[in-house]
């Protein structure tokens, strides 16, 4: 009887550390008996606890806003009580527009005022379209050249992007760089 309840003790405590093994999330081998030469009750056998461990690799990702989402509308830069906003930009009312931009002839505005383009209106023509163009150029190049408005365009990319759609007399590539320049000029304006 003696023998049994041996036996039975070291199965409970086989069992407890295959349980304590399992809650652990490992796994576990072994066995209970009694000796086959003498008789006598034994608990022989192994707890192997294999734990498997998850590796979760975390990323932190770092937002960077990209420059721009400001700008000024032609409306602004053309009032006189913001004339003084053009000093930092390092262009005056008076400039000519080719003094700027390579306005081709046949348009007949180069030694129209970067002031004066800032108050053109359109037309079915492709002369027309130049000049609306034109209009937000003026705002975009004073925008993209002030320290203080975050632009979405540079001052070479203005003026380059401007002087290719120009020399194209095409009146779709003009009027879809105004509208770019336009979205971009009405961004909001962080002048006052």
């Amino acid at each position: 009887m003696r023998g049994k309840l041996v036996v039975a003790i070291a199965a409970v405590t086989a069992a407890a550390a295959v349980g304590a093994a399992v809650l652990a999330g490992g796994s576990t081998s072994g066995s209970v008996g009694a000796s086959p030469s003498t008789g006598t009750p034994a608990a022989t056998g192994t707890v192997a606890v294999t734990r498997t461990v998850a590796v979760t690799q975390t990323v932190v990702a770092t937002a960077t806003v990209p420059a721009g989402g400001e700008g000024c509308t032609p409306g602004y830069w053309k009032q006189s009580q913001h004339f003084d906003s053009w000093v930092a930009t390092g262009f005056t009312t008076g400039q000519t527009l080719e003094s700027v931009f390579d306005v081709p002839d046949a348009f007949g505005v180069d030694n129209d005022s970067l002031l004066t383009a800032l108050s053109y209106s359109g037309g079915p023509d492709v002369e027309d379209k130049a000049r609306i163009l034109l209009r937000q150029a003026v705002a975009a190049l004073l925008n993209s050249a002030h320290p203080g408005v975050d632009y979405d365009y540079s001052t070479a990319s203005v003026i380059a992007d401007v002087n290719a759609a120009l020399a194209s007399l095409d009146p779709d590539t003009i009027l879809d760089l105004k509208d770019d320049l336009a979205d971009a000029n009405e961004a909001g304006c962080p002048l006052n």
